[in-house]
């Protein structure tokens, strides 16, 4: 049965006081009551386990297969910025990412740091766009 929440927070009070069974929240959220011991997680989205959860089987793993989504997150620009500040916030972010101590923090955060060029992340939103709005519209999927 769908419950749905306003914040990953609520969900996550509902789901560690028992008032629900289970949940789906983003592991960036839940990953302090993992470490803590106050949540298992059972599986874990994408084509590869989580490098910070190596024990956790992917739900094709656990038989459940085409369940694949992941989330991500990205830095955007106003439309019009030029390419060339465009580029220089790229490489730094890309910089950024891939520095040791945020790479660490990140995947403690339980993110998958990517730090992909600004051509690359694009290419990606391209491609999931509509793979996403057509999920969305074959679901009925409407905000609660």
């Amino acid at each position: 049965m769908h419950a749905p929440f306003k914040s990953s927070a609520q969900m996550l009070t509902d789901v560690t006081g028992g008032q629900i069974g289970a949940a789906w929240p983003d592991l960036a959220s839940a990953m302090g009551l993992v470490q803590g011991g106050k949540l298992k997680v059972l599986a874990v989205t994408g084509r590869q386990r989580h490098p910070s959860l190596p024990q956790v089987p992917t739900f094709a793993e656990s038989g459940i297969q085409g369940l694949e989504p992941y989330g991500w997150y990205g830095i955007f620009a106003p439309a019009g910025t030029p390419e060339k500040v465009v580029r220089k916030l790229s490489a730094a972010w890309v910089d950024a990412v891939r520095a040791a101590p945020i790479h660490a923090r990140m995947l403690e955060m339980g993110l998958v740091p990517a730090g992909d060029p600004y051509d690359a992340f694009a290419a990606m939103l391209r491609t999931d766009t509509p793979i996403w709005g057509k999920a969305i519209q074959d679901g009925g999927i409407t905000l609660d």
